[in-house]
């Protein structure tokens, strides 16, 4: 049987807790979820954060470290930590967890886009949303722009390198790759590329056979 690599995410930032009652938003929630995934045979985990109170997505390096904190007290995978964060946050915000814990792992989103779930909302009445920020969360991203500039991905590598934390490449679509290969040449980033081809967000590339 070929051997494979099985990354566990668990939150990430664009489900909301109306959508499913197995989300995980709290610490103990997400790290035990990490656990036991990776007791299951995941070799590593893709980590966001939320805030435990109302599972909105956070950057508050508190929060990962602690998430972190007990992931590695209960198993050996490997951590990658997002720096794509939530809707809105700053790429200062969403670097702060990588910067704080200097995992394993960081995510290096690889260009601009429109990322989008507007749709869900609606399968869902105004009355339905269990938490008061999903429904103009999710509606939000209807006109939301996910920001990953070049100057942004300068920021990203350097901040990476700087803490010896190995870029996991996010590629959403074609011109990504381009955008890769571009920081190639001038020097920005260097092989061998940890590269995770994300498919099925409305805005990039379809999750179908042929891609």
């Amino acid at each position: 049987m070929e051997k494979l690599i099985l990354t566990s995410a668990l939150t990430g930032a664009i489900t909301v807790p109306t959508q499913t009652p197995h989300l995980p938003y709290t610490i103990e929630g997400i790290a035990d979820d990490a656990i036991a995934c990776a007791n299951a045979g995941s070799t590593s985990i893709h980590v966001h954060a939320r805030d435990p109170e109302n599972g909105h997505p956070s950057s508050d390096p508190e929060i990962v470290r602690k998430i972190v904190t007990r992931i590695k007290s209960g198993c050996d995978a490997i951590i990658c930590i997002t720096t794509g964060g939530g809707l809105g946050m700053t790429p200062q915000e969403r670097l702060r967890g990588v910067s704080s814990c200097q995992p394993e792992l960081g995510t290096f989103n690889l260009g601009s886009m429109n990322f989008s779930m507007h749709p869900v909302a609606r399968r869902y009445e105004s009355s339905d949303w269990n938490m008061d920020w999903e429904q103009e969360y999710v509606e939000g991203t209807k006109d939301f722009i996910f920001r990953n500039t070049f100057g942004d991905m300068e920021v990203f590598a350097t901040t990476m390198k700087e803490k010896n934390v190995k870029p996991e490449f996010e590629a959403y679509d074609v011109g990504h790759l381009y955008n890769l290969k571009f920081m190639e040449k001038t020097g920005l980033v260097a092989p061998p590329y940890w590269i995770q081809f994300v498919l099925g967000v409305l805005g990039g590339l379809a999750a179908t056979p042929e891609t």
